[in-house]
């Protein structure tokens, strides 16, 4: 019996430690995702494209959406720490 509880406490133990190990490696992607496309080049190259893109399909269905849907898609690929006007934000 003794040894039954003690598999059960060393299992239980694995799955906390497993469980904080894998939301450090979500904690450590997130932040290299964000440093994967939001840069420069994805933000010229793939950020400005498909927004556009997006616009143009979405003006179909109202101006409004489409330019808030296409700003949207815009902005998240700016780096960290920049305005929609390109410039850095305040304070940094």
């Amino acid at each position: 019996m003794l040894i039954v509880e003690e598999n059960a406490l060393t299992t239980q133990r694995a799955s906390i430690s497993v469980m904080v190990l894998w939301e450090m490696l979500i904690i450590y992607m997130g932040v290299k995702m964000s440093k994967l496309y939001r840069n420069w080049p994805v933000h010229n190259l793939v950020g400005h494209p498909v927004s556009e893109i997006v616009y143009r399909i979405l003006v179909l269905f109202g101006k409004p959406r489409a330019k808030r849907v296409g700003d949207w898609i815009h902005d998240s690929t700016l780096p960290v720490g920049h305005t929609a006007d390109g410039h850095a934000a305040e304070g940094e």
